[in-house]
């Protein structure tokens, strides 16, 4: 843990280079690394890339470039079911280096699920809305944990009713 404090650029170097390492963007395992706000839009577009684009390279450091392959942007997460895989792919990225934290991750998406499947289709984007606002909230403040329900009551009322 210390290293993912003074030095996450060479921890995410490590998960990468780890066999088995599973896809997951590296900016997002970066941001992963720092507790930052992982976006799932791109953790989504990058479960379809089909072709190698060598203008998409990530920079780990001065002897490591990273060609991605990519493809067109899904333009972000827009249905439940979007949001549903590209949520197992983080809890599985957050698990695989933090496997304390599975519980918890699984908790929270359950208590998503459940708010998509009791709000009409056509109000499930308040709940992607709700989600990033919660975890961005979280990514800001280190004492809050995701299934801290009840401190997100406010943006519960501001996103969803």
């Amino acid at each position: 843990l210390e290293n993912f404090a003074s030095d996450p650029k060479s921890v995410v170097t490590n998960i990468l280079s780890t066999p088995g390492c599973l896809p997951f963007p590296p900016s997002e395992w970066l941001n992963a690394v720092r507790w930052k706000y992982v976006d799932l839009a791109k953790v989504l577009d990058s479960a379809h890339a089909t072709e190698l684009d060598p203008k998409k390279t990530h920079i780990i450091d001065d002897e490591i470039e990273l060609a991605l392959r990519v493809s067109k942007s899904t333009a972000g997460i827009k249905t439940s079911s979007d949001h549903n895989i590209a949520f197992a792919m983080y809890t599985e990225a957050i698990s695989s280096v933090f496997p304390q934290r599975r519980s918890k991750y699984t908790q929270y998406h359950t208590y998503l699920s459940r708010l998509f499947h009791a709000m009409e289709v056509r109000l499930h984007s308040r709940v992607i809305e709700f989600d990033r606002s919660v975890r961005n909230q979280v990514a800001m403040q280190r004492n809050l944990r995701l299934t801290d329900y009840s401190e997100f009551e406010h943006l519960r009322t501001t996103f969803l009713t």
